[in-house]
């Protein structure tokens, strides 16, 4: 078992080392939340308002993120859940390689010091799972520990998806009143 500590200083070495072939990302499975592929594909069903038709997760993130590629360009995006945005980050999965040689950037997209004070908490992911805010940010929430729990991803997709299109179009400060959920 890796110590908390040096968990993303491993998963770095093991990215920087990893060989690339036919553009497959290996990441190590520290960093990423494991998906059927059934549910890989229905994943972002409550996000099409956002990021489009066309878009598969290649990489899900311990903190809910994800990594979304397009179906016929292939271009790479980032899905910041909590944030609702969606941002392209490389043409291809090969420059998003480049990117995961980039320490500060894997620290970042996958929530570093998050994943290392729940890991030091005994608070450890199950299979499918992600750490998820109880209260969104959205709904105000905050980005903290005791604010945090295991949570399935799909369930976590889908309700933050429904959360985030139900309030994308209010101003700041509105106070919300309900959400529905499917």
């Amino acid at each position: 078992m890796l110590n908390v500590r040096n968990l993303f200083a491993v998963a770095l070495a093991v990215l920087a080392t990893n060989a690339l072939a036919d553009d497959t990302l290996s990441l190590p499975t520290e960093l990423t939340v494991e998906l059927t592929p059934a549910g890989r594909a229905s994943l972002l069903e409550d996000w099409t308002w956002l990021v489009g038709a066309g878009k598969i997760a290649i990489v899900v993130t311990p903190c809910g993120d994800a990594f979304l590629e397009d179906g016929s360009t292939h271009s790479v995006f980032f899905l910041d859940t909590q944030a609702a945005r969606f941002d392209q980050l490389a043409a291809s999965r090969s420059k998003l390689r480049d990117l995961f040689g980039k320490p500060e950037f894997v620290a970042d997209k996958f929530c570093q010091e998050t994943v290392e004070e729940m890991r030091s908490k005994g608070e450890r992911l199950g299979v499918g799972q992600v750490y998820s805010l109880k209260v969104p940010l959205v709904l105000g929430g905050r980005f903290r520990a005791d604010n945090l729990e295991a949570t399935d991803a799909q369930v976590h997709f889908s309700v933050l998806g429904q959360v985030q299109r139900q309030v994308k179009d209010l101003p700041p400060g509105t106070p919300i009143k309900g959400i529905n959920l499917k």
